[in-house]
């Protein structure tokens, strides 16, 4: 594996002061940013081989990020879930690039980063694991009884929203899915808008779980699609109206419509709930 590490050195703060012996009222202060890119190349071999590359995923901080360029026919199964568990545990962010070849085990980690990106020249090849047992039938019997439930929960979980449900039944039943660069964009960009969906909508469950909604009438909810015939937005508001919004977080805010630019409401991802709102609120 070939690891390049892209990196800045954070400076110690320290007090600027003027020539009044005042601190000056701009301060800087900057911040260690660490950039890896990783390359999969060839037979992905056991996971031992890869403690230093899983390591460097795992303690990935919030404003790091890592690039897997992948070339890769597959392999273990075993070190595919070493890269799925780091990360899904990272703090950073991970991204994927296929050069060339990304197939079984291969396509399991790209799919898992948070974004991608291909060459011309991609290809993507998803089957069906391979292996066997060694040892008594009875045991042999309730391996492969135990491991057939386990790989279909597995893929399933892994080919979500990019396979559809029968190609992946296909797959587990022996079927060999093969994909050029130009369906990889396709079906990545279709992932792309679904996973985005997904997560807008559990952040906003999320948000209104704990929102306190005042006990009040003439609330609306913020869709991300306002449009004053369908859902009843007040109009005709002038800059000193006042509204009042509830955000994800749970806060409650009251300013003028002009604050919030009430005709693009639906603008403000960040609010859930927002109404008219008199002056005594």
């Amino acid at each position: 594996m070939n690891i390049k590490k892209i990196g800045t050195k954070a400076n110690d703060q320290q007090p600027v002061m003027s020539l009044f012996g005042e601190p000056n009222r701009v301060q800087h202060n900057s911040m260690q940013i660490n950039n890896y890119k990783i390359r999969i190349n060839g037979d992905i071999i056991e996971p031992s081989a890869y403690n230093e590359e899983i390591g460097i995923i795992e303690d990935l901080n919030e404003n790091d990020s890592c690039t897997l360029l992948f070339n890769s026919g597959g392999g273990y199964l075993d070190t595919c879930v070493d890269f799925l568990a780091a990360i899904d545990s990272t703090e950073g962010h991970v991204h994927a690039h296929i050069t060339g070849k990304c197939h079984s085990a291969a396509s399991m980690m790209f799919l898992r980063c948070h974004s991608w990106s291909i060459s011309r020249y991609a290809t993507m090849l998803i089957h069906a694991p391979s292996g066997g047992t060694v040892g008594k039938f009875s045991d042999n019997f309730k391996e492969i009884k135990h491991f057939e439930k386990w790989v279909d929960t597995f893929y399933r979980d892994i080919y979500e929203d990019f396979l559809t449900s029968e190609e992946i039944t296909n797959v587990l039943n022996g079927t060999d899915l093969w994909l050029n660069s130009e369906q990889l964009e396709e079906r990545l960009i279709k992932l792309s808008e679904i996973r985005t969906e997904k997560m807008e909508q559990a952040m906003l469950e999320e948000g209104s779980e704990d929102v306190p909604l005042p006990d009040s009438d003439g609330w609306f909810e913020n869709t991300g699609n306002v449009t004053d015939d369908e859902y009843e937005v007040p109009v005709n508001l002038s800059p000193n109206d006042r509204v009042q919004v509830v955000f994800r977080d749970g806060t409650v805010d009251c300013d003028k419509a002009m604050a919030y630019n009430w005709t693009l409401v639906d603008e403000y991802s960040e609010i859930v709930k927002y109404r008219l709102a008199g002056d005594s609120e």
